[in-house]
């Protein structure tokens, strides 16, 4: 093909409208237009702009560019849509275009060091296998910080799997300051695998996630579980605040496997605060809502820890237990020491082992963690107030338990 026959086959599915604000070229791909195409040639600064309503169905590649200037890959913009800084919701898909797998890949992955790329206003939809992941950012396999993707934000975007059959995974994390806000993740659940909406286990951070709506019924945020390709990782400088973290009732006759609602299993430097934690109970997991328990999975990653988190201010409710923290690898492999966690202000609600399964307990302390500090905590539970085993049966060294408000029960 000639190098003109190329460009005219481009201008029929890339149309450059000209330029938006602060000297951008917006860049609009209609219906039936080549997505792929647009990527390919925006350049730092450019707007691509996708028709609401419209289905853009492939494997979409986020390339690699030259210079800092973000490009914004996001619907055409309405007077009635989502505003900034709101939260989205189903109900607003009539203002989206939506992207699309045709197959078992991600709908969106990121080339290898693809950096300053931006997500406003779309839909994933699910993809045709429910063990896929609908957007990736970075893979398993890097083996270097050097080619992890960064700069990546997601705003006011819709994941969702099939009602009926459901998704593994909405949003694979393994990158490099990263922000996600404003977006919905919902019908993320698995019958035999563990499902989450969004999980990272070989990217190094930082992470913002705030002010979404994150549904998944195996565990709905993870950092770490798998073992990162990347010597010494550990997924550091997170911030997880204002988001509902939940689950339908319903999915409990509908036997998803169901874990717990957030766990840290590799991490160092973790906010989380002012969430909402709703909806866990006895399934694949004994209940606990909240996990922070350190684990090398496959033996290898000797390094990962869970040290330096604050979980403050948050509320967590319906649930058959309150908090478990694993000081060690609990299969015997060697692995770093959970420290450093404080657990302080927050309001713990309806943590029952009648209504919700498990042992109805606030917190569960395994295998000795250190410097751990709970304090100033309001408890309504059905179960003991701290459960230890471990070294001598003891909650660790360095333990604080204060001015926390709760029953005795047992």
């Amino acid at each position: 093909m000639s190098k003109l026959s190329w460009y005219a086959g481009l201008l029929a599915s890339v149309v450059v409208c000209g330029s938006v604000p602060n000297g951008r070229e917006s860049i609009r791909v209609p219906p039936g237009g080549d997505l792929q195409a647009a990527l390919d040639s925006a350049q730092p600064g450019d707007v691509i702009v996708l028709s609401p309503g419209a289905e853009y169905v492939g494997n979409f590649v986020l390339p690699r560019k030259e210079g800092n200037a973000w490009i914004t890959v996001r619907s055409e913009p309405s007077r009635h849509g989502v505003p900034p800084d709101s939260r989205i919701g189903p109900q607003q898909t009539r203002f989206l275009a939506a992207i699309r797998s045709p197959n078992g890949q991600p709908a969106l992955r990121t080339a290898a060091r693809a950096h300053h790329w931006r997500l406003e206003l779309l839909e994933f939809r699910p993809s045709p296998s429910v063990d896929a992941t609908l957007v990736e950012f970075g893979t398993s396999a890097q083996a270097t910080l050097e080619v992890v993707p960064r700069d990546l934000v997601v705003d006011r975007c819709y994941f969702h799997g099939d009602p009926s059959r459901g998704q593994k995974r909405g949003l694979a994390i393994n990158s490099a300051a990263t922000t996600i806000v404003n977006s919905y993740f919902a019908d993320f659940k698995h019958r035999s695998q563990e499902s989450q909406a969004i999980a990272g286990w070989n990217g190094p951070g930082p992470f913002v996630i705030e002010n979404n709506y994150l549904e998944g019924s195996g565990v709905t945020f993870l950092l770490g579980g798998a073992d990162p390709s990347i010597p010494g990782l550990i997924p550091s400088d997170v911030t997880f605040r204002r988001n509902l973290v939940s689950r339908p009732e319903a999915w409990r006759e509908e036997r998803w496997s169901v874990k717990n609602l957030f766990e840290l299993k590799n991490a160092r430097r973790v906010l989380v605060e002012e969430n909402i934690f709703e909806n866990n109970w006895l399934s694949a997991q004994v209940g606990y809502a909240i996990l922070m328990t350190v684990a090398n999975s496959n033996g290898r990653a000797f390094w990962v820890t869970v040290e330096d988190v604050t979980f403050r201010h948050n509320v967590v409710r319906h649930a058959g237990g309150g908090v478990n923290i694993l000081g060690r690898d609990q299969h015997g492999d060697p692995s770093g020491v959970a420290r450093g966690i404080r657990i302080s202000g927050n309001l713990f609600y309806d943590i029952d082992k009648e209504r919700w399964g498990g042992a109805g307990n606030f917190v569960q302390i395994l295998h000795g963690p250190e410097d751990l500090i709970v304090e100033r905590n309001t408890v309504i539970h059905s179960g003991a107030v701290i459960s230890a085993d471990g070294p001598k049966q003891t909650p660790g060294l360095r333990f604080i338990f204060r001015d926390n408000l709760m029953r005795h029960n047992q």
